[in-house]
Formats: structure tokens, C-alpha cells, sequence
């Protein structure tokens, strides 16, 4: 089946999708054809990264190394223990390989406006990594299994809370929700990573929607 065949079957509708404007609001410019003139593409690894594990205000941050250390790709820095009620941890790994060159409070780009405690990552270039477990076909996974791994993996949320997606995706399981919605509307202008997703990787993006569908029933 296509993507939008997929989809239509995940909603249970025909081949015509109805759809329904909301009159009122703010409509800005959107100049995405200016994000979108090109393809997805690799990003050059660059000489340093500093790796944001959260605020102390936020909750227990554990540290898994130590200035000096040299790591891989994937593996585990950290993990936030977060301290609101109902959210649970979130583990941070390391995007590249190289050497832990300072552990530090530095502000980032975020609505929080605090300083966050952060890993230097000096890179080696070499982008060594750990072997990655061997992948299983989600549709031979219990719902619990699917959260766990989600959990392991450190997904949050990119709205600006930075919500632990296994803590909402739980909550919705005990919620009995009959609908799935995969919002890919960007609010600002230029800002066209959904779009590029689905444009480029819709098969994948399909694939994700039916894993948070399995995960949350």
C-alpha cells in the first residue's frame, strides 16, 4: 500500500479525505519554499558539541562519565531523573564519538531561559559507534515493550517542554483514545522539518504513526 493508503486504513476512511478550514487567527508568510529548495542532507560533524542533559531545577541529573573520557556513538552520557509528577527519566547519548572535554552549566537555545548543565564533546572525526542491538518487527511487540524501548532511546518532545514521548504515549494507553493524530503543521515561518519528512521519508513517517498506534492501544 502507499503511505496515503496506509493512513486512510489507520483512520478507517475511504479515498476522499475531507477537510475543514478554521476562519480567524494570524497568518505570517511562510517562506518555506526557501527551506525547502533543497534535500535532506548529512550534517558535517563539527570540532565540538556541547550536549544539553537539563536543568538542576528539573530534576537528578546522573552522570554515566567524566571529563577525559573518550566515547562512542550511542553510547549513554546521562540521564535526567525528572522531578515533575507523572514524568520519569530521560537518557542522553552521545551523537558522535570523541573526548568529554568539560562538563558545564551554559544556556541553549530553548524557551527556558536557564542554564542547563551540558557535555563538551571534543569530536574525533572517526564517528565510531556501538553496536546497535538487532532490530525486531514492532508488530511482534506488546505495548508495554514498545514504551520501554522508546523510554531507552531518550525521545522528548520538541514543542519546548522537552516531554518524555514514552510518558505521553503511556498516558494515552490508559487513556482508551480512539485517534491518532500526527500534527506536521510548523507554526512559524521557514521552519520546514516535518515537511521535508513527509515529502522525502513518508513511508517512514507512516511507520512511526502505526509503532505510536501499537504503542499507546
Amino acid at each position: 500500500m502507499s503511505p496515503l493508503q496506509r493512513i486512510q486504513s489507520m483512520l478507517g476512511v475511504g479515498t476522499s479525505l475531507s477537510s475543514r478550514r478554521t476562519a480567524g487567527g494570524i497568518k505570517p508568510p511562510s517562506y518555506k519554499e526557501h527551506s525547502l529548495r533543497s534535500r535532506i542532507m548529512p550534517m558535517p560533524i563539527p570540532p565540538q558539541l556541547k550536549i544539553p542533559v537539563g536543568a538542576t531545577e528539573s530534576g537528578t541529573i546522573a552522570l554515566d562519565i567524566a571529563a577525559g573520557d573518550h566515547v562512542h556513538k550511542y553510547q549513554k552520557l546521562a540521564q535526567l531523573q525528572l522531578s515533575a509528577q507523572g514524568r520519569t527519566s530521560i537518557p542522553v547519548h552521545a551523537p558522535t564519538s570523541g573526548i568529554v572535554s568539560a562538563i558545564e552549566e551554559a544556556y541553549v537555545a530553548d524557551h527556558s531561559q536557564q542554564k542547563q548543565v551540558c557535555i563538551v564533546l571534543k569530536t574525533d572525526g572517526l564517528d565510531t559507534s556501538l553496536p546497535l542491538e538487532p532490530a525486531v518487527d514492532y508488530r511482534q511487540l506488546a505495548s508495554e515493550e514498545l514504551v520501554t524501548a522508546i523510554r531507552r532511546a531518550g525521545i522528548v518532545g520538541m514543542g519546548g517542554a522537552g516531554f518524555p514521548a514514552a510518558d505521553k504515549i503511556d498516558s494515552a494507553a490508559h487513556q482508551a483514545l480512539d485517534l491518532l493524530i500526527i500534527n506536521a503543521a510548523e507554526c512559524e515561518p521557514y521552519i520546514s522539518a516535518d515537511e521535508a519528512l513527509i515529502r522525502e521519508r513518508a513511508e517512514g513517517v507512516v511507520t512511526g504513526a502505526e509503532i505510536l498506534q501499537r504503542a499507546s492501544s
